[in-house]
């Protein structure tokens, strides 16, 4: 019984023929097609509607005795390939058909459908000609046709790809029933899988032979597709709605399931007078946004532990194929219960939630009973690419999967002598998927086997890389350990040097402080240079008595009366008074030096000054200014081997003079810059 207009993202039924609008040429053109050939391969791209056409538009048709010379008398056996393809074409023949295979075959045991399903199976794998064999033993009713049904055929290629055997044997008997006068075949396929097909011997010549290319529906198609429907249950679609369907569906590629999905959408929002308008359907946010947020309805009243349960199973129904196209993976409700490590009651909790009544969005369709061994499945491929969840967590888990096969190709050549643990950053990465993503032995035989070998290649990088780290952390603390030693005699080095540095200079201040005050003494005294002779003792004996002698004064005139009064009481222990004062250039004088051979005394002082008197005639015989009077001349030095004469101050400069001869002035021979002042000069 239909009780809905639109079906929503999953195909059509072979009972909702009644709704199913706008493929009526499509229906005679299979049936002609069918008529000429026992083996119809429907051929089309995801969403374009080819299961629909088959299960609502074709077998409808035979029911109805459509098929020239095959009668209205079908038996129809409807099956999905999957990973177990004679498993599941015998379990289709034995509960989905009137055929009466092995009535006699329990020798009078009573047997369940699930014994006879198996018996079948092993008949099937004989040869490309069990089938036939079989209906030879146990033929068809009287007028009875049989078509088998293989829906979405490329899950062949999908899930055999490791037993390529299984896969071949099914196609041979697929094309040796096909030749039996009674068997008809049909298959549907996306047609991106078209070249898998080469694989197997006679097959692309049948597919040549039976093709059928699912053509696209016309606007007036669609919009019949769209309003008759909801005519049929007393309702309407204005037309300004058809017409903004049209014009959003026009580029879609899943443009038949979102139509679907609106129009059922509309249809359970509707107030009850079932006028599908324009303006609800801008409320929902167009097409794709109406399928996205329905969705998100549906996920958003399970609670947290369902949610977890969902994400399992949500992961578990898609998969990434090559060039990244997404498909649906059929999976057991058991299965999803072992991964989610929860009961199969939980499970189907979650599935009831998401395939209610106006949802839809997994099969197999409300008010079918689940058990351990339903397989589940999602309704339409449209779902993965609009629904923004299911998207990223088939993206996810196909990232996931493929870190956990190069894992495993990984152990498996370190197993063997052939490979190296790994390290970071490929270590690490590997470790936060596995505490992000707890896989476990059930999860890891989708994607291959040696869980607990590849779990133990883990563990052992992860044991090597801590060694390391312990290594590399002892190493560095005995490098510390020996930096701070160095470190601490350094510093004890450096302290005890700069110690005694320090304690030099500050003799050496003290001494200069000593021998700066004791010339003060003697200048600011205003001593005659007879007096300022004394400082060499042996030189002062020498020269009692001399004439001649010349006192030195500064330019003070207070200064110069006391030097004159010291000078005359001093002399009379000289033997006489000096011939003359002398004033000088007007700056004080603060050092003083006598040659080695005591013909020549040097005096300096501020301004620059730097004087040389002749000691045997007490005569001043050169004045030899600075460059610049704001210098101060600190210190002047003879030569002891009598060849030159030194002068330093606070000018930075330190100037090496010719000792002079009677003719000839003093004349620089030498100068050195330094950075600060020159307190003093050595010998």
């Amino acid at each position: 019984m239909i009780v809905h207009p639109y079906p929503g993202l999953r195909p059509f039924g072979r009972e909702e023929d009644a709704i199913f609008f706008g493929r009526e040429s499509q229906v005679d053109d299979l049936l002609d097609r069918l008529q000429e050939t026992h083996f119809l391969a429907v051929i089309g791209t995801s969403g374009s509607g080819k299961s629909s056409l088959v299960r609502a538009g074709l077998l409808p048709a035979l029911d109805s005795g459509f098929l020239a010379g095959a009668g209205a008398r079908w038996t129809i056996a409807e099956l999905r390939p999957g990973d177990r393809p004679f498993a599941r074409l015998a379990a289709s023949l034995v509960r989905d058909t009137d055929w009466e295979y092995a009535a006699d075959a329990s020798g009078g045991r009573r047997v369940s459908t699930d014994e006879l399903a198996s018996d079948l199976e092993q008949d099937l794998r004989r040869g490309n000609l069990a089938l036939n064999w079989r209906l030879g033993i146990h033929p068809l009713p009287e007028g009875t046709r049989l078509l088998i049904l293989v829906d979405q055929f490329e899950e062949l290629f999908r899930y055999c790809r490791t037993d390529s055997a299984e896969a071949a044997a099914f196609v041979a008997l697929l094309l040796g029933a096909a030749a039996h006068p009674q068997v008809y075949v049909v298959m549907t396929m996306r047609s991106e899988f078209l070249g898998d097909c080469s694989r197997f011997p006679g097959l692309p010549e049948a597919i040549n032979a039976g093709l059928f290319l699912t053509p696209g529906l016309t606007p007036e198609q669609i919009a019949d597709a769209m309003q008759l429907p909801a005519r049929l249950f007393g309702g309407e679609v204005e037309p300004e709605l058809v017409r903004a369907l049209l014009a959003q569906a026009r580029d879609e590629s899943d443009q038949l399931p979102l139509l679907q999905h609106a129009l059922m959408r509309l249809w359970d929002l509707d107030d009850g007078d079932h006028v599908l308008s324009l303006g609800a359907f801008d409320d929902m946010g167009g097409l794709r946004q109406a399928l996205d947020e329905h969705a998100e309805e549906a996920f958003s009243e399970l609670d947290p532990d369902q949610r977890g349960v969902a994400d399992v199973l949500l992961r578990s129904l898609t998969e990434r194929g090559t060039e990244e196209r997404d498909t649906r993976r059929p999976v057991r409700l058991g299965e999803v219960a072992e991964l989610a490590g929860t009961e199969a009651a939980d499970v189907a909790a979650v599935v009831e939630v998401l395939r209610k009544p106006g949802r839809s969005f997994l099969t197999p369709p409300a008010g079918k009973p689940l058990a351990y061994e339903t397989v589940l499945d999602i309704a339409h491929e449209a779902l993965i690419r609009q629904w923004r969840r299911l998207r990223e967590l088939t993206e996810d888990e196909s990232e996931r999967a493929e870190l956990y096969q190069r894992l495993q190709s990984a152990a498996l050549r370190w197993a063997d002598g052939k490979g190296a643990l790994w390290v970071d950053p490929d270590l690490e990465f590997a470790l936060q998927w596995q505490q992000r993503s707890r896989p476990n032995a059930v999860w890891a035989r989708r994607y291959g086997s040696d869980f607990d070998a590849t779990m133990a290649f883990l563990d052992a990088g992860r044991d090597q890389r801590e060694r390391q780290r312990a290594d590399r952390e002892s190493r560095r603390r005995q490098s510390l350990r020996r930096a701070r030693a160095t470190a601490l005699i350094a510093v004890t080095g450096l302290t005890l040097g700069a110690g005694i540095a320090a304690w030099g200079w500050l003799e050496r201040q003290h001494a200069l402080q000593i021998e700066l005050q004791r010339t003060r003494d003697l200048f600011d005294s205003s001593l005659t240079h007879s007096a300022l002779l004394t400082r060499n003792e042996d030189y002062a004996k020498a020269s009692r008595g001399r004439a001649g002698t010349v006192a030195l004064d500064q330019d003070i005139p207070a200064t110069r009366r006391i030097a004159r009064d010291v000078l005359a009481s001093y002399a009379a222990t000289l033997g006489g008074a000096p011939d003359r004062v002398y004033e000088g250039p007007g700056s004080p004088l603060s050092q003083a030096a006598i040659s080695a051979d005591g013909r020549w005394l040097a005096a300096c002082g501020e301004r620059g000054t730097l004087v040389l008197f002749d000691v045997p005639s007490g005569e001043l015989r050169h004045h030899l200014e600075g460059q610049n009077t704001r210098e101060q001349i600190r210190d002047c030095e003879f030569d002891p081997a009598g060849r030159w004469l030194a002068s330093a101050g606070n000018d930075r400069r330190i100037i090496l003079w010719s000792i002079p001869d009677a003719a000839e002035k003093p004349r620089i021979l030498r100068q050195w810059q330094s950075r600060e002042g020159v307190m003093s000069l050595a010998a």
